[in-house]
């Protein structure tokens, strides 16, 4: 029910589907622990699915294609962790890549700003004084730090003034590659693959199979998003909004990213 008021507070408080993230990893951790043998039907997984589908459904709905496609990371990781039929994912995977043409055609004729995003995505140089502006400065910030970086207070970088729209939120990354170079962003990914690492090996060393599962959810979460953050800011990735964990400005998702370490 929390996923239908996304907006509440217009985003500047606090945004319940940031909460719903836990509460899906909850909720299917426990679906597979109590489980006495994998998934290994396609009607088994569609019965599994429909935890995901109503709160998904909802936020597409919004529109928030990225925090749905949080959900949907979440779910693949926790599929996979409880060692469902490699057949059925291959299949799944097959399904999803036939969807794309019509939901292609779908966003071409509702949404224009998304099909933007897709253009900008793979044409770097598409519309660099408009919708490709961000991206297009995201990365000649992060190639302007070169090896060490400009410093904290260099005053001829992009943060300062202000080339680069949510510098502060989606492109933070861009501002620390800038700020701390190629030795700064490759440290801070080293971390975060550090971070989901120890999370592997506490989820297999956890007593019980619910433990286990929460682990695996809040790795899969933390680790889409930060693949997803870094690879738009360098446009491996189109951009769609997903702020980098425990870096990006935001309560929400801070909050969210910090109970899920706790769990």
């Amino acid at each position: 029910a929390a996923t239908m008021f996304y907006r509440w507070g217009d985003g500047r408080t606090f945004q319940p589907a940031e909460l719903g993230k836990l509460c899906i990893i909850i909720a299917l951790a426990r679906l597979f622990a109590d489980r006495e043998k994998p998934i290994r039907t396609v009607g088994e997984l569609i019965r599994v699915t429909c935890y995901l589908a109503l709160p998904l459904v909802l936020i597409v709905l919004q529109p928030d294609v990225g925090t749905a496609l949080v959900y949907i990371a979440i779910f693949a990781g926790l599929i996979f962790a409880s060692g469902t039929d490699i057949k059925i994912i291959l299949g799944v995977i097959c399904i999803g890549i036939v969807i794309l043409v019509p939901s292609w055609y779908i966003l071409s004729t509702s949404s224009s700003f998304r099909v933007e995003r897709i253009q900008v995505w793979l044409d770097p140089n598409y519309d660099i004084l408009g919708a490709g502006m961000q991206t297009y400065n995201g990365r000649l910030a992060v190639g302007s730090g070169g090896l060490w970086g400009k410093g904290l207070f260099s005053a001829g970088n992009f943060a300062a003034l202000n080339y680069i729209p949510d510098d502060h939120t989606d492109f933070i990354f861009a501002i620390v590659c800038e700020t701390f170079g190629f030795v700064g962003g490759g440290l801070m990914i080293l971390l975060f693959l550090l971070l989901i690492l120890r999370m592997i090996v506490l989820s297999s060393q956890a007593q019980d199979a619910f433990g286990s599962y929460i682990i695996i959810g809040v790795a899969s979460m933390i680790l889409f998003h930060t693949f997803e953050n870094i690879s738009m800011v360098i446009g491996l990735m189109p951009v769609t909004g997903i702020p980098l964990p425990f870096v990006s400005y935001g309560g929400s998702n801070y909050l969210t990213n910090i109970i899920g370490v706790g769990l």
